[in-house]
């Protein structure tokens, strides 16, 4: 899969760009409305708003630059579920395994963000580099 990849290229896309606190309130609204009509469970539901909430709280509390999340419906076989992106420009993470430690903060916060969201979402991924900034993909199937 492509680090960045343009709204026209992924059909049924949202992307927001992440510039003020009431854009990632923004995105939550959306990918709640998105999840209740793919009809996932309550509890999915939760688990996706609040991943997006903590990815896109991350992009605004830690990058500098271009700040996007967005999120798409997928299809494996016969499953379907939503996938989640948060990219940005920014310095990058200096070491993913801390970054992915409970309790580990660069920001002054609790350390949970990163580490809840690879719990609660099926699938997790996670790139980063000083030149290309940080991406964040985690998907969610539909049971």
């Amino acid at each position: 899969m492509a680090i960045r990849r343009s709204r026209n290229t992924i059909e049924g896309a949202t992307v927001i760009r992440v510039t003020a606190e009431h854009d990632v309130i923004r995105a939550c609204h959306e990918v709640s409305r998105f999840v209740d009509a793919m009809a996932f469970t309550p509890i999915q539901c939760r688990y996706v708003v609040t991943s997006v909430s903590e990815l896109a709280h991350n992009l605004l509390n830690h990058a500098d630059d271009v700040r996007t999340i967005g999120f798409w419906p997928i299809r494996r076989a016969a499953a379907h579920g939503i996938q989640i992106a948060a990219e940005d420009a920014g310095p990058g993470i200096e070491s993913i395994p801390r970054a992915m430690t409970d309790g580990f903060s660069t920001g002054g916060g609790l350390g949970g963000g990163l580490p809840a969201v690879r719990r609660m979402m099926d699938e997790f991924e996670i790139t980063s580099s000083p030149a290309e900034g940080t991406r964040v993909a985690a998907r969610m199937w539909k049971p």
